[in-house]
């Protein structure tokens, strides 16, 4: 008999054929109170340039207040990476597209209690971050 992992599917942040800034923000506030690795992936179908942009704050409509690029210029090629563990919020910008770009984040093992979940950034969890 075979053990099989018990991890939770994979939050994709883009799913595209198209450029520009995507719309899904990741929220991973919780992964920085358990202190885990967030691993990303990012699958280029032809080429691409693809961003990965950061932020430490949201505003009131949850945009992403003064994102930057924590890429370095952008991935060219498809790759895994971890995201960087002290920062809270990831939006991916594809600049450059001639096929499909995925990005997928996995939530890798959980720390005990459940702590370390990663979510979407939707309206109604929002709240007052940053006011």
């Amino acid at each position: 008999m075979a053990l099989v992992a018990n991890y939770p599917s994979p939050i994709y942040l883009c799913n595209t054929t198209g450029t520009g800034i995507q719309t899904a923000i990741l929220d991973a506030s919780d992964a920085l109170t358990a202190g885990l690795p967030v691993p990303f992936q990012i699958v280029i179908s032809n080429s691409a340039t693809v961003k990965i942009e950061a932020a430490l704050e949201l505003d009131s409509t949850g945009a992403m207040v003064d994102p930057l690029d924590v890429s370095g210029g952008g991935f060219t090629s498809s790759d895994f990476r971890d995201l960087v563990i002290t920062l809270p919020f990831y939006r991916v910008n594809v600049t450059a597209n001639t096929g499909t770009v995925k990005v997928k984040v996995g939530q890798g093992a959980l720390a005990p209690g459940g702590r370390g979940k990663l979510h979407l950034v939707t309206l109604t969890n929002v709240g007052t971050s940053g006011l």
